[in-house]
């Protein structure tokens, strides 16, 4: 079965930073043959931070490295799964962003696996996650 893999906001902060744990991983999904799926609201995340911060350059190495990722639309579906999400977390007194929430969502509905370096924020959601970043 295609590997699907949804890259969280800081897993595309560490392919512009070059970090080569996190490259690497995006090369092992390549070569995997995996589709890399691009969520809408990592989209605006990311957007958003090269505004905030001019960042003109890393925002067109973005745009480049989004090229190999496949957009799908945020439906319906996902926002009614992020709001379950959300009703079940707050119900056991754990807070989730809104963020995570939606990604989490999107990548279920889509049998995907989040590429996460932030764990904790997707660990008490069931979705898959894998952290490309080597610790140590």
């Amino acid at each position: 079965m295609r590997p699907v893999y949804v890259l969280d906001t800081n897993a595309f902060i560490d392919l512009l930073a070059q970090r080569e744990d996190v490259t690497e991983g995006l090369d092992r999904a390549t070569e995997d043959d995996a589709l890399m799926l691009l969520c809408p609201f990592v989209y605006y995340e990311m957007e958003r931070g090269f505004r905030k911060l001019q960042q003109t350059e890393n925002e067109q190495r973005f745009l480049f490295l989004s090229r190999i990722m496949q957009w799908q639309d945020l439906e319906l579906s996902d926002r009614n799964l992020a709001a379950q999400f959300w009703a079940r977390n707050e119900g056991i007194g754990r807070r989730k962003s809104d963020a995570d929430l939606v990604i989490a969502a999107f990548a279920r509905n889509r049998n995907a696996s989040v590429v996460t370096a932030d764990v904790c924020g997707f660990e008490s959601l069931p979705v898959m996650i894998e952290n490309w970043r080597v610790e140590g």
